[in-house]
């Protein structure tokens, strides 16, 4: 039986992060494939909030021990608690003996514990969720290899000088399967500016006809009021358009969900919410930035052009015509059910299971106990609250 450590510096709970999430699916799913997956985090949250797991959180086997940090210091916790933190890995290492650890940032704490791991012997995984680690610079913790949730991420880290290992955005049912569809809205989370925000603003001015869910996420409230101001418009005029607060569970918002918009102008690392729509055979509309594309292939529409441009906005609305009638949506809605198999349980943690255990003989044969070169393409804080 394998054993996987997952060092995590923010909460494993902190539903506001897609790479938090993906971190505690995994080891759920491992957890269900006879692994033994224990994990180390604290309670820090992107949003600054103290984050805590719900009576109903069902980790497949999977313990976790979180360090509740004092309150008003989620976004600040490396400086005022990380030692605990530190410590708490520290006693995980030399108790649980583990085959593997996992983790990701590139702090100097980080630094430190992927030095001890691998002077133990240990072989670090680190996992990159997005781009900050290469475009801020900074060097990477000592690690055996990247954990990465696409291709397009592949490419990004191609020139880190360490065997890359692609493992799509993981899913674990109980917090993603919708058990009843009520398929009502267009649904768009987290109304940034970078997430396309004046899009779907302009979009909801050109189909008033469309209800519009918006959740606020990390954005909070007023962010798509002022996204409507910036394209001409104003709120009060759009009617259709119900905001809610984020921190909602994903398969409630695809409960009611029609299709999902993912608008972004940034290249998203994968974009898990757009896997985790397919694999409930909800149609979705993507920007072709990042690997969005990869997520949908074979069942979702990828809609070119620069989200910023009110042409494109047109293009959106065209999308959204096709799926107006129950026909149209059908149609879609079939294809989405037909790619949602390689999205199942049983189908990815049989794949993460193979992947890494493969990826752990090969290490193997690399791994020898003592620091590994750092790689010059970290940043100190790109999946957390920064310190």
């Amino acid at each position: 039986m394998p054993r996987l450590l997952i060092a995590q510096p923010q909460s494993l709970f902190d539903r506001s992060s897609g790479a938090a999430v993906s971190m505690r699916h995994l080891g759920c799913l491992l957890a269900g494939r006879g692994w033994e997956v224990r994990a180390v985090c604290t309670s820090a949250s992107e949003d600054g909030r103290r984050a805590a797991p719900r009576p109903d959180d069902d980790l497949g086997g999977m313990r976790v021990q979180q360090i509740t940090l004092p309150e008003g210091t989620a976004r600040d916790w490396a400086r005022h608690d990380g030692g605990r933190f530190e410590a708490a890995v520290m006693r995980a290492l030399t108790q649980s003996q583990p085959d593997l650890l996992l983790t990701f940032g590139a702090d100097p704490l980080e630094h430190r514990l992927c030095t001890a791991a691998r002077k133990q012997g240990v072989p670090v995984l680190l996992a990159l969720h997005n781009l900050a680690y290469r475009d801020l610079g900074l060097p990477l913790p000592p690690a055996d290899g990247l954990l990465l949730p696409s291709q397009f991420m592949a490419r990004a880290y191609a020139d880190v000088p360490l065997p890359a290992l692609v493992l799509p955005p993981p899913l674990w049912p109980a917090d993603v399967q919708v058990t009843t569809h009520d398929p009502v809205f267009a649904t768009f989370v987290n109304p940034e500016p970078e997430k396309g925000a004046r899009l779907v603003a302009r979009l909801a001015a050109l189909r008033p006809n469309w209800p519009l869910l918006v959740v606020q996420g990390r954005a909070g409230a007023g962010r798509f009021a002022a996204a409507v101001r910036d394209v001409g418009g104003e709120p009060a005029t759009l009617p259709q358009v119900h905001e809610v607060p984020g921190g909602v569970p994903v398969r409630e918002l695809l409960a009611v969900t029609r299709v999902l918009l993912m608008p972004s102008r940034v290249a998203e690392a994968a974009g898990r919410l757009a896997a985790e729509a397919v694999a409930n055979g909800i149609p979705t509309l993507v920007s072709a930035r990042g690997g969005l594309p990869e997520m949908v292939e074979g069942c979702g529409t990828v809609i070119e052009g620069d989200p910023e441009d009110p042409a494109t906005a047109a293009h959106w609305a065209q999308a959204l015509d096709r799926l107006q009638d129950d026909a149209g949506w059908g149609a879609a809605a079939a294809l989405a059910r037909q790619a949602s198999t390689r999205w199942q349980a049983a189908v990815q943690a049989a794949a993460a299971d193979d992947a890494l255990r493969r990826w752990l003989n090969a290490a193997a044969g690399r791994v020898r106990p003592g620091p590994a070169p750092a790689s010059a393409v970290g940043a100190a804080t790109p999946d957390r609250p920064a310190p």
